[in-house]
C-alpha cells in the first residue's frame, strides 16, 4: 500500500507531465539546420561559404573551445555567409562555431584555418637517417597551429600541390 507522501509525489509528477505537454511550440528548442560547412583545412585567403536551410538572417559565432562562442563576425547573411578568414580577422587555428541569430542556433562545427608556414624541423634533421627505434621529433612551433602530424616513411616521399585546386598530396610514402 502506498503512503500518503508517495501518492502526493505521483500526482505532482503527473501534473508536471501534463503541463509540459501543453507548453506552446515556441518554448521548445529550435535550431538552425546547417546545409553546407567546410570540413577541410581552409587557407586564410580562400572564400568560406556556410549555408543553412531556414530563411533567416544570422551570423557566425566562434570561440577557442567547444561550447564557447564568445566572438562573432561583423557580417551576417540570409541562408548563407561568405567570407575570407583573413578579411574578417580569423587567424590560423581551430575555431568552434555556431550559426545564430540570437534566438536560434545551429549545431556546433569546427573551422580550421590553416597556417601558410611550415614548422622548422630541429631533430631529426631533414633527409637524415634515424638510427634508433624511438626517435625524438623536435620543431619550432608555428603560432596558431594546435597540433601536428608526423609521417614516417621508409622511403623518400614528396608533397605535391595540385595546380588547379591547391590540394596537397603525399606521394611515394610507405608509412611505417
Amino acid at each position: 500500500m502506498r503512503s500518503s507522501r508517495e501518492s502526493q509525489l505521483t500526482i505532482l509528477a503527473a501534473i508536471l507531465i501534463l503541463a509540459v505537454g501543453f507548453l506552446p511550440e515556441t518554448s521548445r528548442a529550435q535550431g538552425i539546420t546547417l546545409v553546407h560547412v567546410p570540413y577541410e583545412l581552409i587557407p586564410p585567403s580562400s572564400t568560406v561559404e556556410i549555408t543553412w536551410q531556414e530563411n533567416i538572417q544570422a551570423t557566425l559565432y566562434y570561440g577557442p573551445a567547444p561550447g564557447v562562442h564568445s566572438s562573432h563576425l561583423a557580417i551576417n547573411g540570409r541562408k548563407s555567409l561568405r567570407f575570407r578568414p583573413e578579411d574578417v580577422g580569423l587567424q590560423p587555428g581551430v575555431y568552434f562555431c555556431v550559426i545564430s541569430n540570437g534566438l536560434l542556433q545551429s549545431t556546433e562545427f569546427q573551422l580550421i584555418i590553416e597556417n601558410q608556414n611550415a614548422p622548422a624541423m630541429r631533430a631529426p634533421a631533414n633527409n637524415s637517417q634515424v638510427q634508433t627505434v624511438l626517435p625524438e621529433f623536435r620543431w619550432d612551433p608555428v603560432p596558431g597551429v594546435p597540433y601536428y602530424h608526423i609521417i614516417v616513411s621508409d622511403q623518400e616521399a614528396h608533397i605535391i600541390e595540385d595546380p588547379q585546386t591547391g590540394d596537397l598530396r603525399l606521394v611515394g610514402a610507405n608509412i611505417v
